[in-house]
């Protein structure tokens, strides 16, 4: 007896898929609509309000929000050269002003030569200012300012010379070095007669004193030249002993000109 062949009933039968189901991906190119909470803003840089305009007048508001934009940097950049202007201002080589709070020294007299050398090759014929807080010091080397300063007043520089605590001794005659000499109101010079420590044997003394009499010939001949008084009222006057003056007495003497 044959029998009926039976299938088997686990046999998966082959399924159609739901249409509802099947994604279709978009066209290359083609745009999605993104829902309202995440779409981009209408125009990159305006309000919000804004995107209610036209294509124009979106353009029109990016081009006045450049033009605000390019100002305020225009004013940044230009407080920013007005700043940097008065910082040069401030500085002393730009102001050409110099401060001698020293010794006269070799030192102190090479780098104020060197300093203010440069200031008249970077700018020929410009004012100057050379302030003194100085007790003195070495004459020779005082010499060697005080011609310094004497050449840059004959190739156009103006220069000022300013006496603030004191200008003494080699101090008081570089002051006179000046076109315009100043000294503070609380300020004094000192004036009076070449030290010499020279040591050795009587005639070696002898020559020491001899070119210590013309270094203070010179002396007396600077100091004289504008002052109201000669070279022996001075040389009187400061004989063994240290000569201070005021600023109201060195004006009033013709050894400076105004008191700050």
């Amino acid at each position: 007896m044959a029998q009926r062949s039976r299938e088997p009933k686990n046999r998966a039968e082959p399924s159609t898929p739901s249409r509802s189901r099947v994604k279709v991906p978009p066209a290359a190119g083609a745009l999605t609509a993104l829902p309202p909470s995440v779409a981009p803003p209408a125009v990159v840089g305006l309000a919000p309000e804004a995107a209610g305009l036209s294509l124009a007048d979106r353009r029109a508001l990016l081009e006045i929000r450049k033009l605000e934009l390019e100002s305020e940097r225009a004013a940044l950049e230009l407080e920013s050269m007005r700043r940097r202007e008065a910082e040069l201002a401030a500085d002393p080589s730009r102001a050409r002003a110099y401060t001698f709070y020293t010794d006269v020294t070799q030192e102190s007299v090479r780098e104020c030569m060197h300093e203010l050398g440069q200031w008249s090759r970077r700018d020929p014929g410009a004012p100057i200012t050379l302030t003194f807080n100085s007790p003195g010091g070495s004459v020779l080397d005082g010499f060697a300012l005080f011609d310094f300063l004497r050449q840059l007043r004959s190739i156009g520089h103006h220069l000022t010379t300013v006496a603030l605590g004191r200008a003494a001794s080699m101090g008081a005659v570089l002051l006179q070095a000046g076109d315009h000499r100043i000294m503070g109101q609380n300020a004094f010079l000192l004036i009076h007669e070449v030290s010499n420590l020279s040591a050795g044997k009587v005639s070696e003394l002898e020559d020491s004193v001899e070119f210590s009499r013309r270094l203070q010939k010179r002396l007396l001949a600077i100091l004289a030249e504008r002052s109201s008084l000669s070279e022996a009222q001075i040389q009187r006057r400061w004989a063994r002993k240290e000569w201070w003056l005021d600023a109201e007495e060195a004006v009033a003497l013709g050894l400076a000109d105004a008191v700050l």
